[in-house]
C-alpha cells in the first residue's frame, strides 16, 4: 500500500496529466478494490457485527450502501468472466 499511497502522490503533482489514463487507472483498482472485498466478505469479516455484508462494507469504507453492493456484486462475479476481466484490466472498458 506503501507503494500506492507514493504513486497517487506522485501523480498529483503532476500537470496535465492524461484524463483516459488516469480513469484507465481508476478501473484498475476499482477491480482490485472488488475482488479483495468480496474475499473479505467471503471470509466472514461481518460476522458478528450485526451488519450485512453491503452495510459492513460501506461502513468500513466509507461508501454507500449502493456503491458497495456494487462493487460486491463485481467482486463475486468478475471470475465468472474472463473476456471482461481481461479488458478491465488492458484498460479496455471501464468499470
Amino acid at each position: 500500500m506503501q507503494l500506492l499511497r507514493e504513486a497517487v502522490a506522485e501523480i498529483e503533482r503532476e500537470p496535465g496529466m492524461d484524463l483516459a489514463e488516469l480513469r484507465s487507472c481508476i478501473d484498475r483498482l476499482e477491480v482490485v478494490f472488488a475482488t479483495t472485498a468480496a474475499k473479505v466478505i467471503a471470509r466472514g469479516d461481518h460476522v458478528g457485527t450485526g451488519r450485512t455484508p453491503t452495510a459492513f462494507l460501506g461502513r468500513l469504507c466509507g461508501m454507500s450502501r449502493r456503491a458497495a453492493a456494487d462493487r460486491l456484486c463485481v467482486g463475486r462475479n468478475l471470475g465468472e468472466l474472463p473476456e471482461s476481466a481481461a479488458a478491465l484490466s488492458k484498460g479496455e472498458i471501464g468499470y
